[in-house]
């Protein structure tokens, strides 16, 4: 992975942040947990995605400032 300029790594981390949290959120809904160890691990991961999610909008403001004078869909 190579960036021309810091600001697109920025870009790019931020995008794999919510890749991320999209997932879990996609594991969680379609997990059928079968048994209690099985039912922690759901819960566990309910758990990373509500923090991911805070991370994120922690640090939205941020990430608009540093990449404000990116071109569109530059990553």
């Amino acid at each position: 992975m190579s960036h021309a300029v810091p600001e697109q790594a920025i870009f790019a981390a931020h995008t794999h942040l919510e890749d991320a949290e999209s997932e879990l959120a996609y594991f969680i809904r379609e997990a059928k947990p079968e048994g209690e160890d099985a039912e922690i691990n759901v819960e566990k991961m309910k758990i990373v995605r509500h923090l991911l999610r805070k991370f994120i909008k922690d640090w939205e403001a941020d990430f608009y400032e540093i990449t404000e004078g990116l071109p569109e869909g530059e990553a």
